[in-house]
C-alpha cells in the first residue's frame, strides 16, 4: 500500500443527479441562499435542494427552459436568467416563478449580477440596472461602441467585462464601479491580434489578467504584458470563478485550481477530469459543490480525503 499514490485518485464525493430528483444532468449554476437552501439552475429550469428533497420550478412564460446565473437579493428573491435573455425570480417558500419583463433583451443573452441592491444585466447597449428599493430601471451606456461580449465577472464590487471589436480587431476591456464605466488601460506591451479564445479579465489584487486558449491555457497580465503558462492541454474553459483565494477554471476536462500568484494547485492536475464542469461553489460548512454539464452535481466534503482506486476494483 506504500505505492498507493501512483494509482488514480480523486476526492471523496457524492453524485447528486437524476436518481436524487434533479431533473437534468446538465447544470449551469448554483447558489446557497441565506436560509441554507441550495439552488440549482439546469437545462430544464431551476431546483431547490434542502439536502434531502428537490423542489423543481419551471417558468411558464419561458420558451427556453435552460437557466443560469442564480443570484439572491436582500429581500429573499432568487433571480436567474434563461438563454433567451429573459430574467425571472422566485422565493424559497413560493411555488411559482415570475418574470421581470423590463430586463428582457433579445439576442443579447448575458449573466446577471446582484450588487448594492440592484440587479445588473450587461447588454450590447450598456448596463441595465433594476433598483430594487425604488423598483426603477436605469441604463448606463458602455465606455465604447460594443459589438460583442466575451465574458463578465463581479469581483470586489467591480463589474469587469471583456468585449471584442471585430471591425477593428482590438480587444477592449472595461469596468463598472460606483455607477461609472471606464476602459481598463492596457500597457504598450499588451497586444492582442485576435480576440478569439480570450476570456477575462480576472482581477487579482490591483492587477487584471486575461486568459487565452490559443495554445493551452495561459494568463496575460494587462498591466505588464507578462505571460504565465497555466494548462498545456487544449481544453475549453466553460467558466472561471475567484473564490476562497483560489482561481477555479471550470473546463471541459474537469476543474483546475490556481493560487493568488496563478501557480497551479493539485500538482496541476484536474479534479474530476471525466466531467465537463460549469460552476463551483463553497457552502457555509466548507463543502465544495461542482456543477457539471454531463453528470449533475458533485458534492465534495473535503478535498484532502482522496479515493484511491487500486488494481483490485473491489478495494477503494
Amino acid at each position: 500500500m506504500c505505492s498507493i499514490s501512483a494509482f488514480a485518485q480523486q476526492p471523496v464525493h457524492e453524485i447528486i443527479s437524476i436518481e436524487k430528483g434533479l431533473p437534468s444532468k446538465t447544470v449551469y449554476s448554483m447558489l446557497q441562499d441565506s436560509k441554507g437552501f441550495i439552488w440549482i439552475a439546469h437545462e430544464k429550469g431551476i431546483s431547490r435542494y434542502d439536502g434531502t428533497k428537490m423542489k423543481n420550478y419551471v417558468a411558464a412564460t419561458s420558451q427556453g427552459r435552460a437557466c443560469t446565473s442564480l443570484q439572491e437579493s436582500n429581500d429573499g428573491r432568487i433571480w436567474f436568467v434563461n438563454f433567451d435573455g429573459n430574467v425571472f425570480y422566485t422565493f424559497a417558500n413560493a411555488d411559482s416563478v415570475y418574470e421581470e419583463p423590463r430586463l428582457k433583451t433579445k439576442g443579447d443573452w448575458s449573466h446577471i449580477y446582484y450588487n448594492n441592491n440592484c440587479i445588473l444585466k450587461p447588454t450590447f447597449n450598456g448596463l441595465i440596472f433594476l433598483h430594487l428599493k425604488t423598483n426603477t430601471l436605469q441604463q448606463i451606456e458602455p465606455a465604447f461602441k460594443l459589438n460583442g461580449y466575451i465574458s463578465s465577472s463581479l469581483q470586489d464590487d467591480e463589474l469587469v467585462l471583456t468585449s471584442f471589436d471585430y471591425t477593428s480587431s482590438l480587444g477592449i476591456r472595461w469596468k463598472y464601479v460606483n455607477h461609472k464605466t471606464a476602459i481598463i488601460p492596457l500597457t504598450s506591451k499588451f497586444v492582442i491580434k485576435d480576440g478569439r479564445g480570450i476570456t477575462g479579465p480576472i482581477k487579482i489584487g490591483k492587477e487584471y489578467w486575461l486568459m487565452t486558449s490559443a495554445n493551452g491555457i495561459s494568463f496575460i497580465n494587462m498591466n505588464t504584458g507578462l505571460i504565465k503558462n497555466g494548462i498545456n492541454n487544449n481544453i475549453i474553459v466553460n467558466y472561471y470563478k475567484w473564490q476562497n483565494n483560489i482561481l477555479w477554471l471550470c473546463t471541459t476536462a474537469g476543474v483546475f485550481a490556481f493560487d493568488k500568484n496563478l501557480n497551479p494547485l493539485f500538482n496541476g492536475k484536474a479534479l474530476f477530469p471525466n466531467y465537463s464542469v460549469s460552476d463551483i461553489m463553497y457552502d457555509r460548512e466548507g463543502t465544495l459543490w461542482i456543477a457539471t454539464l454531463n453528470g449533475g452535481l458533485i458534492k465534495t466534503p473535503a478535498l484532502e480525503i482522496l479515493n484511491h482506486k487500486i488494481n483490485d476494483k473491489s478495494v477503494v
